[in-house]
């Protein structure tokens, strides 16, 4: 009788393909923001003032002056707060584990605290004053396009660069119009639809729509959907929201001799908020999953 390698299942290993971490969303929003760095040996929270705007008037010739102007300013306060998780590891553990586990935890904690902070930027969307209340229904390039321009035309227009960034679903809202096509069962051509002003076909491949009317426009599967399956996208410029960094992230390996092993704790500290609120607009619309 042949040998096998059932007879030899104590001296054959396990053998397993190379790890992979769990896929993620990428993190994407602290490359659009404002982001400042927390001053060292201060108190919390920091207040960030804002001037407001003066008035220039017509004036008659030898007449006094009488509409003094006051500048008054206003200010926008932010507390840092810390954010972290904690991995804990056994000596037995990793004697056993592949080669560069522990890196690859740590890895994974790192890649959790930008997904942390990522969430809090994209919140901040719906606390814009001025937007689209479509929930229900879908973005249209037609609203996607107005509230572009009601950021730039405001009375305190939202300072260059402006972005867009849409629930994957949004964009898919609005990959169907640009390319003439309905959605049914299957793609059909819609003669009255609206047809992409530069390379459509490189519209519906890449991850972001590039630069469409005049703003780079980007997705992000991070956005919550909720109960309603709406969903809050945003248009803002850069100054809208601002990312104030106390500390970065980092690793601090302690050892835990009650379990044998040692803790991996990463922290951060943070805070993200609201700038000028005119800078930016929200669309809240409907992000139930496309099925054709």
């Amino acid at each position: 009788m042949a040998t096998t390698v059932a007879n030899l299942d104590s001296v054959i290993q396990v053998m397993t393909a190379e790890m992979e971490l769990t896929a993620r969303q990428d993190v994407l929003m602290r490359g659009l923001v404002d982001v400042r760095t927390f001053p060292k040996h201060k108190g919390s929270p920091l207040d960030r003032p804002k001037l407001g705007k003066l008035t220039a008037y017509d004036l008659v010739e030898g007449v006094a002056i009488t509409n003094e102007q006051v500048y008054i300013d206003t200010d926008v306060s932010v507390n840092p707060t810390e954010v972290g998780l904690l991995t804990i590891v056994t000596r037995r553990m990793l004697g056993r584990a592949p080669s560069g586990f522990e890196a690859q935890i740590v890895r994974e904690n790192k890649r959790a605290y930008a997904e942390k902070m990522e969430k809090d930027l994209l919140t901040l969307f719906s606390g814009f004053s001025v937007g689209l209340s479509g929930a229900n229904a879908g973005i249209s390039v037609g609203q996607f396009g107005a509230y572009i321009t009601r950021v730039r035309g405001a009375s305190e227009p939202g300072p260059e660069p402006l972005y867009a960034v849409l629930h994957p679903n949004h964009v898919w809202d609005i990959r169907s119009a640009i390319m003439g096509l309905t959605v049914g069962s299957g793609l059909v051509l819609n003669t009255g639809g609206i047809i992409a002003p530069e390379n459509p076909n490189r519209a519906m491949r890449e991850k972001s729509l590039g630069s469409f009317l005049g703003v780079p426009t980007f997705q992000s599967g991070l956005i919550a959907v909720d109960s309603s399956d709406d969903a809050y996208s945003g248009i803002f410029s850069k100054y809208a929201i601002m990312l104030y960094v106390n500390e970065e992230g980092s690793t601090d390996r302690q050892e835990n001799a009650r379990l044998r092993g040692w803790d991996l704790v990463y922290t951060g500290e943070y805070a993200a908020a609201e700038w000028v609120d005119a800078y930016g607009a929200y669309l809240l619309a409907d992000a139930t999953a496309p099925t054709a």
